[in-house]
């Protein structure tokens, strides 16, 4: 196929179609996160679709090795694809048979022959963690549905946001990422035990529940609780249908029913943050988007990605330690953010103690999301 015939996104897509019940102009939150989703509408299916096929096309809002907006995702960097249905059996799988441009951004997957409809996917990683923004799939009866990545947050899975954004009635909302781990191929090899310390290796999605006929009966928590059909975060190293894991295994990755405090809590996101990527402590995002919190994401016991600079916020939110920091130009003593030299700074009297106390970090060249107002 040549790139003629690859799909097109925008990077902000119609959501006309979104059912919502509530609606939480929160910062930070925006749909699907404490918030209902329904059907989405995603008007990126351009490739004619082939018989006895379906087409699924992502939104990825980050990846876990680091990369620049003028760089291509190779497919096989795209996430991994197993289609089921309504009783669990796998129909069909798809690791490399993607197309994407545009960076990481946009791929789309055929999934074909298949012989009957698939009801459920499994999203799992693949060469590299994904931060996986929306999901969307296309049935040869011309059937679409879609989901985001709000659910993580929703959820209290690892998350992030994303340069991504979605219309609904005429207003944009920001969409958030879902990270998933990379494939586990080694039984010895640590490097892949994402899952471990909450990685999750796969995503379970039953689409047709993400439908407003269904939001109408089941509230958010439902899609949140353990062993629901409609939406599952795996934490095993091959991810199934259902949890197939061990009873100890089980145990042992299972989120815990609340969210560890204090020093726990920070342990924990730096452990994620290790396995999503081995130099996420240096790697940063400088956002103009206005939804886009720096107080939120540092609030959040399951946020994980990149440290953010806030612009219209002005806060910087250091994520390996979850500590919000001001701009400089803000403050007059203490330790701060130099939004301009992009690095820590101090200032007032004790400026010099001040400035040693801080992070010793020379960050990598910064992603930069929205442009300045």
């Amino acid at each position: 196929m040549t790139d003629s015939a690859l799909i097109s996104f925008n990077s902000t897509f119609d959501l006309s179609t979104l059912t919502t019940p509530a609606t939480n102009a929160e910062v930070g939150v925006g749909i699907g996160g404490l918030t209902g989703i329904g059907i989405l509408s995603f008007l990126f299916f351009l490739i004619p679709i082939w018989h006895h096929e379906i087409q699924l096309a992502f939104k990825i809002g980050l990846r876990g090795d680091e990369y620049h907006p003028d760089e291509e995702m190779p497919s096989k960097h795209a996430p991994h694809v197993r289609v089921y249905d309504n009783m669990g059996k796998l129909l069909a799988r798809v690791m490399r048979h993607y197309f994407c441009r545009n960076s990481v951004e946009n791929c789309v997957a055929h999934i074909h022959p298949l012989k009957r409809q698939p009801a459920y996917a499994m999203i799992g990683g693949n060469k590299v963690p994904l931060c996986v923004a929306a999901v969307g799939v296309r049935y040869e009866s011309g059937d679409s549905y879609g989901w985001v990545g709000n659910w993580a947050q929703t959820c209290e899975q690892p998350w992030f946001y994303s340069a991504h954004n979605a219309m609904m009635n005429n207003e944009t909302f920001g969409l958030n990422c879902a990270w998933i781990g990379r494939r586990d191929r080694s039984s010895t090899h640590k490097r892949h035990r994402n899952y471990k310390v909450g990685v999750p290796t796969g995503i379970r999605i039953h689409f047709v529940e993400f439908t407003d006929a269904y939001r109408a009966i089941n509230d958010d928590e439902y899609y949140c609780r353990e062993n629901n059909t409609a939406l599952a975060f795996h934490m095993n190293k091959h991810p199934g249908f259902f949890d197939g894991t061990s009873l100890p295994e089980r145990v042992y990755t299972r989120p815990p029913d609340k969210r560890a405090e204090g020093q726990a809590e920070k342990e924990r996101a730096r452990a994620i943050a290790s396995e999503i990527s081995s130099d996420m402590w240096k790697r940063s995002v400088i956002s103009h988007m206005s939804h886009h919190s720096a107080k939120y994401l540092c609030e959040s016991s399951s946020s994980a990605g990149p440290s953010l600079v806030a612009m219209s916020e002005r806060h910087f939110c250091h994520m390996p330690d979850k500590v919000l920091y001001r701009f400089c130009a803000d403050v007059e003593s203490g330790g701060c953010w130099d939004h301009e030299a992009h690095r820590f700074d101090a200032k007032g009297p004790g400026k010099i103690h001040a400035r040693a106390a801080l992070p010793n970090i020379d960050f990598n060249k910064p992603l930069v999301w929205g442009a300045p107002e």
